[in-house]
């Protein structure tokens, strides 16, 4: 006699449990892997050992990044594109896209526009004064024109500073190096809470308009023409990737059968997490968010459940 059997509906609970298997699964790779890479991104053992200036306005940190670029310039020409750095200037040099996702209204120069040094003191605006009830600024806490800007970051309503974002140029031969320095967080007072969305969405989100940011300024300090099709197609295939994670880890929850479902999530929450950490060529990044794309109409179809043959 022969049969034919389709595989068991799961119960609700095995898939949300499976749902949460894949997603601590990325987790480990964000934190245990990428994340070791990406907050020293090409900087060396002794600069991130090193005290840079504008350490001394967060000398307590509980998170601390180190970031460094080789540009083929020398310091009095990479400056003036760190002076200009502000929303109201010539904004931030990323990616303009994501930044007005989020209402940044940003429009980033591809010229020098001459506006005032940045002085001590002053606000530097990373949104409009009347978006985001005029918080989304940073406040100068040492500039030394030519050498170091650095900044005390806010957030939210909160009027105290969260920490620090430093860009401090040093000349390299007839180049020069610029480094990055993030500090945050106040030992004993931050809760697990805040630690975690930091690591899991503050940290890797700051880190891709960051690296694109030093990419921008290198860039301009070396003529060279920024790289506009990446800065606008590279977006849209991240946002692309997250649709279709959202899509198939949605099916995996509600189909009873959610195989097809729980495998695509799996390959769009890798390529949601490899993709824009890395940046690997534009034509792989836009082929992976493709074939994620076109696997959605697989991974909700019929014809799903696994089938046994017995005599």
């Amino acid at each position: 006699m022969l049969e034919l059997t389709t595989a068991r509906p799961l119960h609700p609970l095995a898939r949300v449990a499976a749902v949460l298997a894949i997603v601590a699964g990325l987790a480990a790779l964000l934190l245990g892997v990428m994340r070791p890479w990406y907050a020293r991104w090409g900087a060396t053992d002794a600069e991130v050992a090193a005290t840079l200036p504008g350490d001394e306005l967060w000398p307590d940190f509980i998170f601390q990044e180190t970031r460094a670029l080789t540009v083929a310039a020398p310091p009095q020409e990479v400056w003036p594109w760190i002076a200009q750095l502000g929303q109201d200037r010539g904004g931030f040099y990323s990616y303009e896209l994501l930044e007005n996702l989020v209402g940044a209204r940003m429009r980033n120069a591809d010229r020098l526009l001459g506006v005032p040094e940045p002085r001590t003191g002053e606000r530097l605006w990373m949104a409009p004064p009347d978006a985001f009830g005029g918080m989304g600024y940073a406040e100068l806490g040492r500039v030394e024109a030519g050498r170091v800007l650095a900044m005390l970051g806010h957030e939210g309503a909160d009027p105290r500073p969260v920490g620090t974002w430093s860009f401090v140029l040093r000349p390299d031969g007839a180049g020069t190096r610029l480094i990055m320095r993030g500090r945050a967080g106040r030992p004993g007072v931050e809760g697990w809470g805040w630690r975690a969305a930091r690591l899991a969405a503050f940290e890797p989100i700051h880190f891709v308009m960051e690296r694109r940011m030093m990419l921008g300024i290198a860039e301009r300090a070396e003529r060279r023409p920024p790289a506009k099709l990446a800065l606008a197609v590279e977006p849209l295939a991240w946002l692309v990737a997250l649709g279709v994670a959202l899509v198939s880890g949605a099916a995996s929850l509600w189909r009873a059968r959610p195989g097809r479902a729980l495998r695509l999530l799996g390959a769009a929450g890798l390529g949601l997490v490899v993709l824009p950490l890395t940046e690997p060529p534009l034509v792989v990044t836009v082929a992976v968010a493709a074939l994620l794309a076109a696997a959605v109409p697989w991974a909700l179809g019929r014809g799903g459940a696994a089938r046994r043959l017995s005599v």
